[in-house]
């Protein structure tokens, strides 16, 4: 289904991954729509399945990227 997706969207990753490591990358190849994929790594604190200890650095991400893609 993820060929039907049309909007712009950002998929992140997370370089520790442990609960479902590749699946960023697997949504990101079948995306046929305008993308971006960011990979949040340990040494920035964030690499950890949604960065529970980096949160303002996952939603700094989030919003940067909105405030560049959403008009």
């Amino acid at each position: 289904m993820a060929h039907l997706v049309s909007c712009p969207t950002l998929v992140l990753g997370y370089e520790d991954e442990a609960l479902i490591p590749g699946q960023d990358t697997l949504l990101y190849d079948l995306l046929r729509c305008p993308k971006q994929h960011t990979v949040l790594t340990t040494a920035q604190g964030a690499g950890d399945h949604c960065a529970p200890m980096a949160p303002q650095l996952r939603n700094a991400v989030i919003l940067d990227w909105m405030e560049h893609t959403v008009v």
